[in-house]
């Protein structure tokens, strides 16, 4: 992925997959008397996963993971656990507009490993010399703060050069201390990857938008290489080799020189282009292995130095692979960091992974629920699994037994407690029986498994609602044993939301990208309900518990609208908002006045609202985002007394 801002990211726009993600907490949040309430407070001890944008170490034993919301964490033991590490990583390196300065690059002193540098996104380059126990500023001379890509000369360790979006590349020769712009003949300056060769360390190549650089006199000039790659993502020298490298591009494709970039060929067999590179990774000890990771692609492997490649067959169930680190001192141990799934680690060249997420905190939570009969029991969808907490948010419990699709958009909770769905992206739905111990997939009849949204009929747990993309509406009425498309009347069939009436229980309102439809009978015949509804294209709904007639949904393009008359008519209702963009909204269950929405952030700019409340029903929003972190909000959920907020740096209570 390419966040030149942070709103380049796809996950922002409305229209990609990711926006759309768990949004059950639409479909009839709970809440509470917390309009008042103090600040929101981190709510994610045992929550772990997250995004992991870049990483950094090569001895085999320490290893760095710079994250997009939660800052540097710290290995000892080659992965296996993790401890933060972003003390002295201060709110100066958050942009005034709310964008986080994401960890875009970590930089390993090669003997010191206690001695690192990161490079944010928005924040410039930080030093630590106690493997991130604390941190200092390195910015002196750095007139770019928008760092992509950071690399050290192994031979002269204070040597760094630093990659930017809009003034190319800076050097320092003094560990950081000070650094002087070498951008000369960089006609691009949106530099986004950087490579040094290790075995003649004054040749490097910067990855632009317009193609591969070369500099050979350290950075002092630059010169755009021969015709071949563009839109470089990532670069690769080989070590012993300083005229070899490779490039991989946003737009899938692979290339190889071995003439230090006089001529590029195209090395991309095997590999699907329709998946952009993140990373590029050589062996150190055979080169003629090589692995690039993809966006959304998973991981491949070549062993004939890019002349073939075959994706690496794992049990990794992630295939959104942004970072990865091989150790020099045994090249079996390779180190990946996802977008959303946290870490995994292979001790036997690719051939299996385990997920290694223990202390790296701050999952990425895209739906949340509230057991109906103990309300201080919360669940959370992330893209690492659901978690479970007992104590009203404090620590969590990540629950997997029996799941093999982790793309978890949804989630419900039956008035039994023990009943509990999650819908996936792919994988169709999962139920425990257990309160989350063991999941069985229940899919008979599904024939879509990208289930978007999932509801439970309050009164009768056996009937059960999954909203999918592009398939409709299915009903489940046997507890999952079988399902049955329902989807007369049913317009569009992209279903993002779910309210189902809290005692007239056979109507039931589903969000989709083509209005609000409404069915009275259990979902066998519906009927478009959308006047006044300017937005059509909707990513949630919700359901006020205390007066079924009243409605919210939140649009894709025009924030939130309001209905009072069981979806009779709507009214838009966004006085105080400066988002279009609204993924989730809840409405208190025991004073029906507070209402709070989430929003990620429009694809068109560089905000992350986060999160709105309004204490009159809608008619007014204030933008509250005191304690959370300034990263994209997913779900919100509330209970009579608290505030749960999912986001991509973990979960919030208030």
């Amino acid at each position: 992925m390419r966040p030149v801002t942070p709103t380049t990211r796809s996950s922002l726009h409305p229209t990609l997959l990711t926006v759309t993600l768990a949004l059950a907490a639409c479909s009839g949040g709970g809440g509470g008397g917390v309009a008042g309430a103090g600040d929101f407070q981190t709510s994610s001890t045992g929550l772990e996963g997250g995004e992991i944008v870049s990483l950094g170490g090569e001895d085999g034993v320490t290893v760095y993971a710079g994250t997009a919301a939660r800052g540097v964490f710290r290995s000892t033991n080659g992965g296996g656990a993790w401890t933060a590490a972003s003390d002295g990583l201060p709110d100066a390196v958050i942009d005034p507009l709310g964008g986080l300065a994401r960890v875009m690059a970590v930089a390993v002193h090669p003997t010191t490993t206690t001695t690192l540098y990161v490079g944010l996104l928005r924040g410039g380059v930080f030093r630590s010399v106690d493997g991130g126990e604390s941190w200092t500023e390195a910015t002196s001379g750095l007139t770019d703060l928008d760092v992509r890509a950071l690399v050290l000369d192994r031979s002269t360790p204070a040597t760094l050069y630093a990659g930017t979006l809009g003034r190319g590349v800076f050097r320092t020769t003094d560990g950081g201390g000070t650094w002087m712009r070498v951008a000369s003949g960089l006609t691009n300056q949106n530099v986004y990857a950087l490579a040094i060769a290790e075995s003649n360390p004054a040749t490097l190549y910067a990855g632009t938008p317009d193609g591969v650089f070369v500099s050979t006199n350290s950075g002092t000039s630059w010169s755009a290489t021969g015709t071949g790659p563009t839109d470089v993502e990532a670069l690769a020298v080989d070590r012993f080799d300083p005229t070899t490298a490779y490039a991989g591009t946003n737009t899938g494709g692979i290339w190889k020189t071995t003439s230090t970039g006089t001529t590029w060929s195209s090395s991309s067999t095997g590999v699907p282009s329709t998946h952009g590179v993140q990373a590029l990774r050589i062996d150190p000890i055979t080169t003629s292995t090589i692995y690039v990771t993809l966006d959304g692609g998973g991981i491949y492997r070549s062993t004939d130095s890019a002349g073939n490649w075959s994706a690496v067959v794992t049990d990794l169930h992630f295939d959104d692979v942004e970072a990865m680190v091989i150790s020099r001192a045994d090249p079996t141990k390779l180190v990946v960091g996802t977008d959303g799934g946290g870490v995994f680690v292979s001790g036997n060249g690719a051939t299996s992974w385990v997920t290694s997420c223990d202390g790296l905190v701050g999952g990425s939570v895209r739906a949340l629920a509230i057991d109906p009969a103990v309300a201080t029991t919360i669940w959370a969808a992330t893209r690492n699994g659901p978690f479970v907490s007992t104590d009203n948010g404090q620590n969590w419990t990540l629950r997997v037994t029996g799941i093999s699709d982790f793309e978890l958009s949804s989630i419900a909770v039956a008035t039994n407690s023990s009943t509990v769905w999650i819908g996936t992206l792919g994988g169709g739905v999962y139920q425990s029986l257990d309160s989350g111990a063991t999941w069985t997939a229940r899919n008979t009849g599904l024939t879509d498994l990208d289930v978007r949204a999932i509801a439970i009929d309050p009164t009768n747990s056996s009937t059960v609602y999954a909203g999918t993309d592009g398939g409709g509406m299915f009903v489940s009425v046997d507890g999952g044993a079988n399902w049955a498309a329902n989807n007369s009347g049913l317009v569009n069939q992209v279903v993002y939301g779910l309210a189902i009436h809290p005692t007239a229980t056979a109507t039931v309102y589903a969000a989709t990208r083509g209005g609000v439809f409404k069915t009275t009978t259990g979902g066998t015949s519906w009927t478009g309900v959308n006047n006044g509804l300017n937005d059509t294209a909707l990513n949630c709904i919700a359901i006020d518990p205390s007066n079924p007639d009243t409605l919210y949904v939140g649009t894709v393009n025009d924030s939130v609208y309001r209905s009072t008359d069981a979806g009779d008519s709507w009214r838009r209702r966004n006085s105080g908002m400066n988002a279009d963009t609204i993924v989730s909204i809840a409405v208190s269950p025991s004073n029906p006045a507070v209402v709070y929405a989430v929003s990620p952030g429009d694809a068109d700019d560089a905000r992350f609202p986060g999160v709105y409340v309004s204490e009159n029903g809608g008619d007014n929003w204030t933008l509250f985002n005191n304690g959370l972190a300034p990263v994209e909000s997913w779900a919100v959920m509330l209970s009579a007394t608290t505030a749960f907020v999912g986001t991509t740096g973990g979960a919030f209570v208030r």
